[in-house]
């Protein structure tokens, strides 16, 4: 029983070991991105069924414990991928830690504040970058407005009002809308003066400007 358990572990260690696409190599520890790097492996061991190893989950069991050769042979899996996942320079001075556990306390103890300001730093920088984006993008916009404002007969002042009135100004889209409802507005009211003039004019004209036909019986 104890060779079938041998024979699962170590099958599932070479499979996971021999095949180079599960190495971590997207994102190495070199002293100052120590943020992206933890959470790469972190993510990569997780998917595997072994992040115990590198948080302590996982602890080394006795050596007469029917686990041990698993536990021996996986720790052995995690270990070299953190240190296959570091910079050459980085890595040596983790080479003789017994468990993964101990070499990923080690780094983060080492550099984790490090690792953080720099990335952070950078962070920011690309979020005023973003933010300098967005702007821009905004101040194309008013200008689209102002120049569609422009070309407005002197009839829709009343939309340049309630346009340049809001702050921040409102979208493109959105002056848009305020011209159709003024249009439909005006359509409206058109119609209506049209039919009230039609009423006046039926309403002043003397009844001999219309003759009524008389019927014989």
């Amino acid at each position: 029983m104890a060779n079938g358990k041998r024979s699962v572990t170590e099958n599932k260690v070479g499979l996971l070991g021999d095949n180079p696409s599960l190495q971590i190599n997207l994102v190495k520890l070199d002293g100052t991105n120590y943020l992206s790097w933890s959470r790469s492996c972190l993510l990569f061991i997780q998917a595997r069924g072994l992040k115990g190893y590198v948080t302590g989950e996982k602890p080394k069991p006795a050596i007469t414990d029917s686990t041990y050769n698993q536990w021996e042979a996986e720790n052995s899996l995690v270990m070299s991928w953190l240190i296959n996942s570091m910079q050459p320079h980085i890595s040596k001075g983790y080479l003789l830690f017994n468990t993964a556990h101990k070499i990923w306390s080690a780094v983060t103890l080492t550099y984790s504040q490090v690792g953080n300001d720099a990335q952070i730093y950078e962070l920011r920088n690309k979020a005023v970058c973003l933010e300098d984006a967005t702007k821009f993008q905004k101040l194309v916009e008013n200008e689209r407005i102002y120049d569609f404002l422009a070309g407005l007969n002197m009839e829709y002042d009343q939309i340049w009002v309630q346009v340049l009135g809001k702050d921040p100004l409102p979208s493109l889209r959105q002056t848009y809308s305020y011209v159709q409802q003024e249009e439909s507005k005006r359509s409206a009211m058109i119609h209506t003066v049209s039919v009230e003039k039609a009423g006046l004019r039926l309403a002043r004209s003397p009844m001999g400007a219309f003759p009524m036909k008389r019927y014989k019986p």
